[in-house]
């Protein structure tokens, strides 16, 4: 071991110290951290280190693929095969930092590892994914909007779904980003344009991965734990100025101007992301809601109930059905109230003949019974 090697291990073990004594973010203890640049980083060539905030100064190894903006799976694949390499070769912690496309190569390597017995698998905590400007973000990157398996055209990239995994992830993500932070609504076109133009002014920044994750405020920080115990935490870095707009500052126009549209355009733009919702009112639960008062209502009597039997003679009684036997005579009858005996039954009276003519007497109009017509026809046949 050289002196220099000595010494930067000797600096990146205080660094891991100190920010696990001091630091807010979830601090990522590694040995050596894995570099996967985006689109073009082939074309640049070495970058040197990152020296990332986050990564506490240690030891980097840059991660060589072809990183090609035309035929994504077939770079994707190339450089998750040597990421995949170096995670297996590398003893002890590890952190992998893809940016871009490199966040693409990161999902795939999770992918390939998962598919592996979990004998052959790093220990949850020996491992630590963070994705930056990562389109293949489930909270906010632009490949959520299209369903697995299909192949975007032009960029040659198939959407898959990123697994699972025990080991903890960390997003960054800055505002406005059209890869990584696209709009929840993509039928707010104002928000939409606004992402697109994003790509431009914000996702490709230099210093897009340079970010003090202490400095975030909490409200922009989210904290999820899947089933398999693994921790997602998402910072969202907000842009102070809408990239819509930054096309008429180039251009010169006045900043006067510019801000006038901005503060109509921002509300418009904010309104396509469901995180700037204003919150709901919780709905009563069963514990939270009032107990119902009992209304001093009396009961309304209930109706006299009446029920038809069917009386078979001699001494049957059938419910609901006709008697049987062969001399049953069968008849109505029902059950009443007793004091209906009080009443004069009407149809006993109608039943005799006396009743009967009585009540056909009162049932004809005056002149209009038979017995009248012929009085009336004899009385014409003695004039």
């Amino acid at each position: 071991m050289t002196v220099g090697s000595a010494v930067r291990q000797l600096i990146a073990v205080g660094s891991v110290i100190a920010a696990g004594a001091i630091a807010v973010a979830p601090a990522v203890v590694a040995d050596t951290v894995l570099t996967v640049g985006g689109t073009g980083s082939a074309l640049v060539g070495d970058q040197g280190s990152w020296r990332l905030p986050y990564t506490h100064g240690a030891p980097e190894v840059n991660i060589v693929y072809p990183s090609s903006p035309v035929f994504m799976d077939w770079s994707v694949a190339h450089g998750a095969g040597s990421l995949h390499a170096a995670i297996v070769s590398t003893p002890e912690g590890k952190t992998a930092v893809g940016i871009s496309q490199g966040g693409l190569v990161l999902a795939e390597v999770k992918r390939r590892l998962m598919a592996l017995p979990e004998s052959d698998r790093p220990a949850s905590g020996e491992l630590v994914f963070i994705g930056v400007g990562d389109p293949s973000n489930p909270q906010g990157g632009l490949l959520r909007h299209f369903p697995e398996g299909f192949r975007l055209p032009g960029f040659g990239v198939t959407v898959v779904e990123t697994p699972e995994t025990p080991w903890n992830t960390i997003y960054v993500t800055r505002e406005y980003d059209g890869f990584a932070d696209f709009p929840d609504r993509v039928h707010n076109l104002v928000a939409v344009a606004n992402a697109l133009v994003g790509i431009v002014y914000v996702h490709a920044q230099p210093g897009y991965a340079s970010v003090d994750l202490d400095a975030v405020p909490d409200r922009d920080v989210t904290v999820t734990t899947n089933t398999l115990g693994g921790v997602t935490t998402s910072y969202l870095v907000r842009t102070e100025r809408l990239p819509l707009l930054q096309p008429a500052r180039d251009l010169g126009v006045p900043e006067k101007i510019v801000k006038h549209l901005e503060a109509a355009l921002k509300p418009v733009v904010d309104a396509g992301y469901v995180r700037n919702d204003p919150p709901r009112t919780p709905a009563l639960t069963a514990a939270s809601a009032p107990e119902p008062v009992a209304a001093s209502v009396e009961p309304e009597p209930e109706p006299e109930r009446k029920r038809h039997l069917r009386v078979a003679s001699p001494g049957r009684i059938a419910v609901g059905g006709p008697a049987k036997g062969r001399h049953a005579r069968v008849v109505e009858a029902e059950l009443r109230d007793p004091r209906d005996d009080e009443r004069p039954d009407v149809r006993t009276q109608a039943s005799t003949p006396e009743s009967a003519a009585h009540a056909g007497a009162k049932s004809d109009p005056p002149g209009d019974s038979p017995s009248d017509n012929s009085g009336a026809d004899a009385e014409r046949g003695d004039e």
